[in-house]
């Protein structure tokens, strides 16, 4: 994998999430930086190196879609097939409504598009790991097997479909095609 490349299908999405419609926006290698600066949180920060960088993705309100409310960015470190520098941020008005769950889902989404195969390796400290077992990924990370990702005994397919199960996620037309 050459640098970052856009997102296979191109744009933005609209999904309902938890009874709340929201856009998931792909983001660049630089715009994690953005997105936390502009949170007032720099510590946060952080650029991702452009030949390095998967995927990224940042979710707003339907109804606003210029105020964004977080982002989750994934890339690798030195081997394409592992993730293992992932950067999860929420600004804090918006914590405790699981959009790290739906951030989650969306960049896996958007993995599961992908040629090749990955598998995710995070630290056993990090707050993301425990973030990621609640999702329903059981540490710890294992190896991809058959073009799915496995974290634990959960296949990436099984926690996608939990995700939208138990937090009810629906896809969502985008805005020019929604007819009255």
């Amino acid at each position: 994998m050459e640098g970052w490349e856009a997102p296979v299908d191109g744009g933005e999405r609209r999904v309902r999430f938890r009874r709340q419609d929201y856009v998931l926006t792909p983001i660049g290698p630089d715009d994690p930086e953005r997105i936390a600066s502009a949170a007032g949180e720099p510590a946060f920060a952080r650029r991702f190196d452009p030949e390095r960088f998967v995927a990224g993705l940042a979710v707003a309100e339907d109804s606003r879609p210029d105020r964004e409310l977080g982002f989750y960015a994934v890339a690798h470190s030195g081997d394409p097939s592992v993730l293992d520098d992932t950067l999860i941020f929420v600004v804090p008005p918006a914590r405790g409504r699981g959009l790290s769950h739906l951030l989650i889902y969306g960049v896996y989404q958007d993995l599961l598009k992908r040629p090749g195969m990955f598998c995710l390796s995070e630290p056993g400290e990090m707050p993301r790991l425990d973030l990621h077992v609640r999702c329903g990924f059981a540490p710890p990370v294992r190896p991809l097997v058959d073009g799915r990702i496995r974290v634990g005994k959960y296949d990436l397919h099984t926690v996608l479909a939990r995700l939208e199960s138990e937090d009810e996620i629906v896809p969502l037309p985008p805005l020019d095609d929604v007819s009255w």
